[in-house]
């Protein structure tokens, strides 16, 4: 039994690390816009909610069983009375029940254990209002009954897990406990405020913006055409059983994705001046004396950032696609080219860490001459050295890039 949870605990966590990565960047994208900032109290409380809801599916439906004929040769008998607990803690007071008072007990406590987490998640996340957070853990607690009473709606040939109207009642009454406790999770830090006042106040830009606006875009370039292309790889698998055609159709997708995300970046840059990364984190990118920056210093940003970091993330697959069919020369010309582009990753990424940590400038900035600062910042008013001072405590700088000092009269 230990084993058994404890293998369910390990897919769980698996299952939500995968379901976590896979929403990491729309919900990156709506948490930040909507607080202005990033908060890992936040996004600590999203994952374990993912966490548990893939612990709940797991503890609710696992394992099947080993012997599907052995299962369907012994029919299940369910309890659709409600508040046949107290009959069976009456049989085991009298001596008359298999069970113990001790068994019984547990397993009501352990069903009212099982949802509490539930209330806490929906009250938090989805409402705040305890009689809806009570009616969703009573309608999650019936999916899940009727999803064992029909054996996953006729998916399995037979019901393997007993429909119990006690576990209904038990896991309902989970809910509202979990409702009443979750406040308790608004003590945990890092939850912004969504309130629009907060989210337009301006905030000192640190190092650490910078490295989650790049992180971003990394995500957008590198991840968004591969998730797409996996989708289409496995639904054309599936519709024609061939393996070649849906290797050839998931590398056609992969390709088309990852040319209308550089098209969306490039024109982002062209337009604003930053990448989605800059635009989700707050950013806005002026010139290092704090004028708007033109179309070839944009260009200059594209080109020293979004597009080599496309180039190294998609380097062997781009290799792959032109090597395919080609003459040995051509395979040793592509692969010449892949390896000197790969050698370029390494100093360009320990160049830009340096850079950043050494004056709080990325490499591009540095290449471009442009800095870095909030977007809710006034336009016209640089921060002057003595406000960076005042704002930084060695960690972060809101004007970091040593820009002149903008006189008194030009913030009037």
């Amino acid at each position: 039994m230990l084993n058994t949870y404890a293998t369910t605990a390990g897919l769980a966590f698996l299952g939500a690390g995968f379901v976590a990565f896979v929403i990491a960047l729309p919900y990156l994208i709506i948490h930040w816009r909507r607080t202005g900032t990033f908060g890992w109290g936040s996004t600590i409380i999203l994952f374990g909610s993912i966490v548990y809801a893939f612990a709940l599916a797991g503890y609710t439906m696992l394992p099947f069983p080993g012997d599907w004929a052995e299962t369907c040769s012994h029919p299940m008998r369910s309890n659709l009375r409600p508040g046949g607990f107290v009959d069976d803690i009456r049989d085991a007071l009298d001596g008359t029940s298999t069970a113990s008072l001790r068994q019984v007990v547990a397993q009501l406590g352990l069903n009212v254990l099982l949802f509490i987490p539930l209330g806490v998640f929906v009250q938090q996340l989805v409402t705040k209002r305890w009689f809806l957070t009570v009616v969703a853990g009573a309608a999650v607690s019936l999916l899940i009954e009727v999803t064992q009473l029909t054996a996953a709606f006729g998916l399995f040939p037979c019901q393997w897990r007993v429909f119990d109207a006690d576990d209904l009642i038990m896991n309902t009454a989970g809910a509202a406990i979990g409702a009443l406790i979750a406040p308790v999770l608004r003590l945990l830090p890092g939850q912004p405020s969504t309130d629009r006042k907060a989210r337009l106040t301006a905030r000192p830009y640190t190092r650490w913006r910078s490295i989650s606006a790049v992180l971003i875009d990394l995500l957008t370039i590198g991840f968004v055409p591969q998730f797409f292309a996996a989708v289409a790889t496995v639904a054309a698998r599936y519709v024609t059983g061939r393996i070649s055609i849906s290797d050839e159709i998931g590398m056609r997708v992969y390709f088309g994705v990852l040319l209308v995300t550089l098209a969306v970046q490039l024109v982002l840059v062209l337009a604003r001046g930053t990448t989605v990364g800059e635009w989700v984190t707050w950013t806005s990118v002026t010139r290092v004396d704090g004028g708007r920056t033109g179309f070839w210093r944009r260009f200059l940003r594209f080109s020293t950032s979004i597009l080599p970091a496309a180039l190294w993330m998609t380097a062997s697959d781009v290799r792959d696609a032109l090597v395919a069919g080609g003459g040995v020369i051509a395979e040793l010309v592509v692969d010449l080219a892949f390896w000197l582009v790969q050698l370029t990753a390494v100093p360009f990424a320990i160049a830009w860490v340096i850079v950043l940590f050494a004056s709080h400038r990325t490499l591009t900035d540095v290449f471009a001459r442009t800095r870095q600062v909030d977007a809710r910042m006034p336009s016209a008013a640089a921060p002057s050295p003595a406000t960076r001072a005042a704002e930084t405590d060695g960690e972060a700088a809101l004007s970091p890039h040593g820009s002149p000092r903008v006189s008194e009269k030009k913030h009037d």
